[in-house]
This record gives C-alpha cells, structure tokens and sequence, in this order.
C-alpha cells in the first residue's frame, strides 16, 4: 500500500522462505519506521495505509485467531475489542472490518465499535467521506450486490 505523501507499508518477512510477516513498517524517502505489535503478536499483516494510519490484523501463533488492528499516526496499534481483522482505514482513522463476537462485518472508530452491518455483506473500504463499501446479499436466493453504507 501506499499513502497519499508516498509512504509505503511494508511487512518484514524475518527470512526469504518465511510465509508470515513479524513487523510492520511505514518506509517513506529511504527512512523505515517500525510499528509497535501488540503484546503477544507472532505475525502480522497490514492491509491499508491512510494519513499514517494503518489497517491489518495481529496474530499470537501464526495464522491462527487473527485480531483486527488499526496503529494510529504514531505507529501504535489499538486492537478493538471483538475484531478478528481490519480491512481498510480512511484518513479519519475509520476501518472495517469482520467482527468474530457477533459473525458480523463492522465499522470502528480507532478502538470503538460504531456499526454493524446487516444483509450478510462484505465490507471492504472506508472512503473518506465515512461511507463504508462492499457487497451485500438483500435476500437469500438473491445474488450478491455492490453497496454502498453511508456511516454518521
């Protein structure tokens, strides 16, 4: 990914046959910035970058019960309670991502739950503007559709 000033997210293989990241870093004008993991976390994975802002999931054993984390502007992550993964952040540090507590996909505010999206969809970009896009399905024998959730 890479961020409107040209930030670059990395993931740091620790080895060339290595399969899971162990570190996330923020490389902009030939600089690596390294992001502090959770407490616990083996492996990690960055999904989306935005004004700084990081979106991935952390891992205690590789692969294995994924927990969402956006990092703020500082590089420090914020696990929201309940999140299994987070997918995209926009500016405001908005992500989405899938909820393991409820099955559900959802919206947070850096650590605060804000909404909880209906219609079995997929959620998978926080624009700017606070809306929220994926797919949903609005019926059981329909097919899935391209939605758009307007948050706030």
């Amino acid at each position: 990914m890479i961020d409107q000033d040209g930030t670059v997210l990395v993931e740091h293989l620790p080895t060339r046959d290595s399969g899971s990241a162990t570190a996330l870093y923020l490389w902009k004008a030939g600089t690596a910035r390294k992001l502090a993991n959770p407490s616990g976390t083996v492996t990690v994975r960055g999904w989306d970058l935005s004004n700084g802002r990081v979106a991935g999931e952390t891992y205690p054993a590789s692969g294995y019960d994924g927990k969402g984390a956006p990092w703020n502007q500082d590089g420090v992550p914020s696990p929201p309670a309940g999140s299994a993964y987070a997918h995209s952040v926009n500016r405001a540090g908005q992500s989405v991502g899938w909820s393991e507590g409820t099955g559900t996909w959802g919206v947070w505010q850096f650590d605060a739950r804000t909404a909880a999206l209906t219609d079995q969809p997929s959620v998978d970009v926080s624009a700017d503007n606070g809306a929220v896009a994926g797919r949903s399905v609005p019926a059981p024998s329909a097919r899935q559709l391209p939605t758009v959730w307007h948050c706030g």
